[in-house]
């Protein structure tokens, strides 16, 4: 019996050191480090990087052309002539996407359409870009007013008020006549079998240029002051010097204003009085005015 519990105490204790052996070595190698790579590894992963940068160094493709920019070389002239149409038309509503001034401008055609077109070529066919370079270059134009008279006239007398040739007034009854120009023609008030038609006599054109307007407005202000009886220290001085060197003072002209200052002087060593015929302003009355050069008063008669 005690034999046997030897046997069994060596066998626990042999147990118990095999397993304080391993968890040993367990914790041995959780302390090591691992062991390194072959040096092959990094070189490889540096090649990759140097690759991309291959890449990246390759001689860049030019930038592909914006949309804008080939569908506007793509574009045929009649293509650019119906969309200058579609932009400068009146709509069948009757509303108009552009100033009224455009929208003559493209009706008259010729020299003013192709203004409009180089305007919308140079705005790449952008509505609110090409607005901004109309409003631009009207500040740039000469201004111009046209005033068109009209009126109502019957065939024989476009040939003889107007002066009109027999196949120019025929023109202009078969353009009054065309479906949609039913308002330019009506009937006689005395004779409904006479028709009468609502024709442009003449247009009156004049082209003034901003500086001239500007200046010509001043103008036209300048003489509406005068007419309102501008004050006489605007036109003249206060006071004029006579000959002896006194001073001649005009306190009591009001709007009135002596034709000759020189007439007023007087050189006379006896002081006597003067009298000069004075011309007042905006009634063409005329009084006469009395200064006395010796004691600086003006008396009036």
């Amino acid at each position: 019996m005690a034999l046997e519990l030897e046997e069994l105490r060596k066998q626990l204790e042999g147990g118990v050191g095999k397993n304080r052996v391993q968890r040993r070595k367990a914790f041995d190698t959780e302390k090591t480090p691992p062991p390194k790579r072959a040096a092959a590894s990094p070189t490889t992963a540096s090649t990759k990087p140097s690759a991309s940068k291959s890449k990246t160094t390759s001689p860049a493709t030019p930038p592909p052309q914006s949309d804008s920019d080939s569908e506007e070389e793509g574009l045929t002239e009649a293509a650019k002539q119906q969309r200058l149409r579609r932009l400068c038309e009146r709509k069948p509503s009757g509303r108009l996407n552009v100033p009224v001034e455009v929208h003559e401008a493209w009706k008259c055609g010729g020299p003013p359409r192709d203004d409009l077109m180089k305007l919308l070529e140079d705005a790449n066919f952008k509505k609110a870009q090409f607005l901004q370079r109309v409003v631009k270059s009207k500040e740039k134009v000469s201004k111009k007013s046209a005033r068109t008279k009209r009126g109502w006239y019957t065939v024989e007398a476009m040939r003889s008020v107007l002066k009109w040739s027999k196949s120019y007034a025929a023109g202009v009854v078969k353009f009054c006549e065309k479906p949609g120009n039913e308002k330019l023609i009506k009937r006689d008030k005395y004779n409904k079998k006479i028709k009468k038609y609502y024709v442009q006599v003449e247009e009156d054109d004049e082209d003034l240029s901003e500086e001239e307007e500007r200046e010509r407005q001043e103008d036209v202000q300048a003489q509406r002051n005068d007419l309102q009886g501008a004050p006489l220290n605007n036109i003249c001085p206060p006071w004029l010097e006579a000959q002896d060197g006194s001073e001649v003072k005009f306190n009591r002209l009001g709007h009135q204003k002596p034709e000759n200052t020189e007439d007023i002087s007087s050189s006379d060593d006896e002081g006597k009085k003067k009298k000069k015929k004075c011309e007042q302003f905006n009634s063409g009355q005329k009084d006469c005015m009395l200064f006395d050069l010796t004691n600086h008063q003006t008396s009036s008669h």
